[in-house]
């Protein structure tokens, strides 16, 4: 059964993707940041083995807003592979995988300390919170290992715990 991991370093920020599958480690995607900026992204070629040399990864330009958001890559001849215009933070506007139609190219990160996760379909911030759309913008947030899913419970379940801490 293959499985995914994330790393991020000790501020955060998103170093790479990785999938495990048989005991094996496989960078699904990795990000190269200068200061607050992702500069780039890189995976493997699609279908290039796992021992694969450096010259079988596809590494796309990340163009970022003011905020550190990006909101466009580009691959190598200036495609554009990704796009994530939506400005609103809580993952209402989805990115484009496929914006022209070369391939699918599957990026994680939003606005700064979000991260989107699609196994689940929500955004997930580095505090922990994880923000998910449905229909009525109902929202959840991850509390330790329980998830208070609606926003009335939510705020008890916040309440409960503050009370219990304190005592």
């Amino acid at each position: 059964m293959a499985s995914s991991t994330r790393a991020s370093n000790l501020q955060g920020r998103l170093l790479g993707e990785y999938g495990i599958n048989a005991g094996q480690i496989r960078a699904v995607v990795e990000y190269i940041w200068l200061d607050e900026q992702p500069l780039a992204a890189v995976r493997p070629r699609v279908g290039a083995t796992a021992d694969a040399p450096n010259s079988e990864q596809e590494v796309f330009a990340l163009h970022s807003d003011h905020l550190g958001t990006p909101r466009v890559a580009l691959d190598t001849a200036g495609r554009v592979r990704w796009r994530w215009m939506g400005g609103e933070p809580f993952g209402v506007n989805p990115a484009e995988n496929n914006p022209e139609g070369l391939g699918e190219l599957n990026l994680s990160l939003r606005l700064p300390g979000q991260q989107y996760d699609g196994f689940v379909g929500c955004i997930t911030t580095t505090s922990g919170i994880t923000i998910r759309q449905w229909v009525d913008m109902c929202s959840q947030i991850r509390l330790g290992f329980k998830v208070a899913s609606t926003r009335l419970h939510m705020l008890e379940e916040i309440r409960f715990r503050m009370r219990t801490h304190l005592v």
